[in-house]
């Protein structure tokens, strides 16, 4: 049932398409149009090519807008579903009419809705139609059509929502066909409303059979109603021994109903007395348990229950904020058991309170893995108003492991009152505060905070903190109202350092702000005496949000020996190149085509063969086609061909065609040219 369901939705998905805004033309053009793609839809089979489609849908997207035009097309639409037009056609034109359609369709469709080999796109026409006749028409056919037919028609009803064929379908519920009896069962619940519920409670306290089913339509009925024998049903439909989730959906509308003084016990009766896998279905009773209702009996017999189902149950109670459980979280992280640990933390999460600060640090400063990020989340979205300033004291008085935790507390929760702190703890010896000071000014510090930061975080600056002091300046660069303001900052102690670390960081700082003014203070460093500095300016460079460095990476490339700094500012060109507005594809080719002149070993043509595959020009299929028979390169060349081929799919013309056959005429290995049989085949596709 559920195939056929899904089968409505993927047609009503496709016609969805219909409703985009489109410019109307006039009526008379439009049915012209209309009537020429009808022609090929006509005759239209499963495997033919389908390249009329966008245009089918596009015709109709403009008769959707257009009154007169609907009315034609409904005219030329029941034509066709008259004739002997192929399955495939009528298919296609009853998903259409599904939209579209009106009266005028019924006669045509009732005619296909009765015929077992059509009567499937008759259903894909007549379930979205709010017409009443149509309802009518599905009652009245309902006995008339063979089995299949049948619990399609069943399917319909419920998807419409059809709440007067009830007392049709529910005559089904004792059919001798099993399939048809459940279809109708599970078509009553889908219609919901009193009515359904009525029926169905009355089939479940009656019926010996298909108690199961029963109990899951009386579900689905249940869920947008509210009736004063609720408590009443859901013991109907727990007593019919449904499988686990309709059991435990059921004992959640059962415990709903108990005054709140008695659900705790209840439930934890419940739990007690039942097999593991039922157990673990309750769980989402205890997250919906009233935030007024005491859980402590739960939790003082939590000890009771398996370990896996403790911290099941302990979650499930956290999830619903219920304070309770935070000292026997506090308990299982004390423990030796990881597991336990690790469920904790979940829990806290959810319940600790300014009390943990130092026990939730103390963690996160002596794990890692999923425990210190469990801790650290702990320490970040810990609620209360005073949360921030007891971080704070605390930082102030802690010895150092848990000191740097705490620094970076205030950096995820933006406590910008710490800044003074934070900048004062640049300086520590101990290298983990020092890390974490420096991350959390990057989140915190301001355009007036940027000099101390500069000057702590450089100050004997490793090359393991490059990468960390770079972020830091960039965030609070990139955060500033004015980022000129804060390159000048940088430049100025650019200008005034000394040690390559500290220009390697300024620079890529500048490059990630990524100014004019930042472009023309890197520039001159490209000349510097040191490769390690050409390296960061040419990095900076290769992510420039435009292609104003290109020229200056040429230059670079032009007269640089260095292979590393040679392949940085290849990389950047091939970037750029790529990137650029103002090149066209032609162009691009062209930049490209000049640098791979001035490439010297095997890894530079690569780079540069596999940017030059990511311009989609029958110029780029050219320059790697001379490229294909050389040995150092060939590989590249090959996969850069069959890409650059690939793309062009969307602008194909009998040009690619042509050169791949010349290229499979010529070459003579057998694995290409099976890739190439491979792609011709798609491309022809």
């Amino acid at each position: 049932m559920k195939a056929l369901t899904n089968k409505y939705l993927v047609y009503f998905s496709i016609i969805s398409i219909f409703v985009a805004g489109c410019k109307t033309s006039p009526t008379g053009e439009l049915v012209k149009e209309l009537k020429e793609v009808l022609k090929v839809v006509k005759n239209y089979q499963y495997r033919d090519s389908r390249s009329w489609l966008q245009h089918y849908h596009d015709v109709m997207a403009k008769v959707h807008n257009d009154a007169d035009a609907q009315i034609e097309a409904e005219k030329l639409i029941v034509d066709i579903l008259n004739s002997e037009a192929s399955y495939d056609s009528k298919a296609l034109l009853c998903s259409t009419l599904g939209i579209i359609g009106g009266k005028a369709s019924l006669p045509v469709l009732e005619k296909l809705l009765m015929d077992p080999e059509t009567s499937h796109p008759a259903l894909m026409a007549l379930t979205p139609m709010p017409l009443d006749e149509v309802d009518e028409m599905l009652l009245d056919a309902i006995s008339k059509v063979d089995p299949k037919t049948r619990i399609e028609i069943i399917n319909t009803l419920a998807l419409r929502k059809s709440s007067g064929a009830i007392d049709v379908i529910k005559n089904f519920i004792t059919d001798d066909d099993a399939t048809i009896a459940e279809a109708a069962i599970m078509a009553i619940g889908k219609i919901g409303g009193n009515k359904a519920i009525e029926v169905l409670f009355d089939c479940i306290q009656n019926s010996e059979n298909q108690k199961w089913i029963l109990a899951e339509a009386l579900i689905t009925a249940l869920e947008n109603e509210q009736l004063p024998n609720e408590s009443e049903i859901y013991e109907s439909i727990y007593e019919a021994h449904p499988p686990l989730s309709i059991k435990a959906a059921a004992f959640s509308g059962i415990l709903s109903h108990k005054p709140e003084n008695e659900q705790a016990d209840l439930l934890l009766q419940t739990l007690q007395a039942s097999e593991a896998r039922y157990r673990e279905s309750l769980l989402p009773s205890v997250r919906n348990l009233p935030a007024s209702v005491s859980t402590q009996i739960i939790i003082d017999r939590l000890p009771d229950f398996p370990s896996e189902f403790q911290q099941n149950l302990m979650l499930a109670l956290a999830d619903k904020k219920d304070t309770a459980i935070r000292p026997f979280a506090l308990q299982l992280l004390g423990g030796a058991d990881e597991n336990g640990k690790t469920a904790a933390l979940k829990a806290l999460r959810s319940v600790s309170n300014t009390n943990d600060i130092l026990i939730l640090a103390q963690v996160a400063a002596t794990s890692s893995g999923q425990p210190q990020q469990l801790a650290r989340e702990c320490l970040y979205w810990m609620e209360g108003d005073d949360t921030n300033q007891i971080i704070l004291e605390e930082a102030a008085k802690s010895d150092d492991l848990i000191r740097s935790e705490l620094i970076l507390a205030m950096g995820y929760r933006k406590i910008v009152q710490a800044i003074g702190f934070v900048l004062s703890q640049i300086t520590n010896k101990n290298h983990a505060i020092r890390l974490a000071a420096i991350e959390t000014a990057g989140k915190i510090g301001t355009d007036d905070d940027l000099k101390s930061v500069i000057t702590g975080a450089l100050s004997g600056i490793k090359q393991s903190e490059e990468e960390i002091v770079t972020e830091a300046l960039t965030w609070i660069s990139l955060n500033s109202d004015f980022p000129d303001v804060c390159v000048g900052t940088i430049h100025e102690n650019l200008s005034s350092a000394s040690d390559v670390m500290s220009i390697i960081v300024l620079i890529s700082t500048l490059g990630n702000i990524g100014t004019d003014q930042a472009l023309d203070y890197i520039r001159p460093y490209l000349s510097h005496d040191n490769f390690e500095v050409h390296f960061a300016g040419l990095k900076a460079f290769s992510v420039w949000h435009n292609d104003a460095p290109l020229a200056d990476l040429e230059h670079y490339l032009s007269n640089a020996q260095n292979l590393k700094n040679r392949q940085q500012a290849l990389v950047g060109i091939v970037t750029l190149v790529q990137n650029s507005d103002q090149l066209s594809g032609e162009q691009k080719t062209q930049k490209l085509a000049e640098t791979y002149k001035n490439t010297s070993v095997t890894a530079e043509k690569v780079i540069v063969i596999n940017g030059i595959s990511r311009i989609t020009t029958l110029e780029s299929l050219d320059f790697v086609i001379d490229k294909l028979e050389d040995e150092a390169i060939k590989e590249a060349s090959r996969e850069a061909f069959i890409r650059i081929a690939d793309n062009l799919r969307y602008n194909l013309d009998s040009r690619v065609t042509s050169k791949i056959d010349t290229v499979m005429a010529t070459t003579t290995d057998d694995d290409f040219k099976e890739k190439l049989v491979i792609l011709k085949r798609s491309l022809e596709l």
